[in-house]
């Protein structure tokens, strides 16, 4: 017997299904290691990663929504890390709404990038969700205490202001939005 598909039901890429598959299995990852003995060597010999999860967020023009910190030179998309026991998309729906006083701005994975670096800054895994259209900025409430100023930034001026490794997931983010495709990115290349 076949299975039935309501014909009102949306059709899912199998990116959208393995970013789903994905985000399940870092959920299960995170309930081991937070249940696990942490005195185990085992785990204790086990390699940290960084991660953090961001949005794009864009105007009816396609200029893209940056963030300035007061921390740090460069500018940012809108997000954070993953705190330890939360998952990527929280983690992102809280930074948000921290940094820029918007509830629901998440949306479908776009990004998957993993970078290597010597350490101390060591691997990490970003996830770049989309956060739509946004064209009235009066709706954004700036968080003050980490962030001195926002602005939507035309593409060609985006690499001016943000890392070349932001630059290029936020590329890669665009491209995932128009095809419906959600890409993994290993240290800057998209894997096809």
């Amino acid at each position: 017997m076949g299975v039935r598909v309501s014909p009102s039901a949306p059709i899912r890429s199998r990116s959208d299904c393995a970013a789903e598959a994905l985000s399940g299995l870092f959920h299960l990852w995170n309930d081991i290691m937070v249940q696990e003995d942490n005195s185990n060597p085992y785990y204790l010999q086990q390699p940290a990663r960084r991660s953090g999860a961001g949005v794009l967020i864009t105007n009816s023009s396609g200029e893209v929504l940056l963030v300035e910190p007061n921390y740090k030179p460069q500018w940012e998309c809108p997000g954070g890390v993953v705190e330890r026991g939360e998952d990527p998309r929280s983690a992102c729906e809280r930074e948000v709404m921290e940094e820029l006083g918007l509830a629901n701005r998440t949306g479908r994975l776009l990004v998957l990038s993993h970078t290597s670096d010597p350490l101390p800054r060591g691997d990490a895994i970003m996830f770049q969700y989309d956060g739509g259209l946004l064209d009235d900025p009066t709706l954004i409430t700036l968080q003050k205490s980490e962030l001195i100023s926002f602005r939507f930034v035309p593409l060609e001026d985006m690499e001016r202001l943000v890392t070349e490794r932001l630059a290029t997931r936020l590329r890669a983010a665009i491209r995932a939005r128009a095809s419906g495709a959600t890409l993994e990115l290993v240290n800057g290349k998209a894997i096809e």
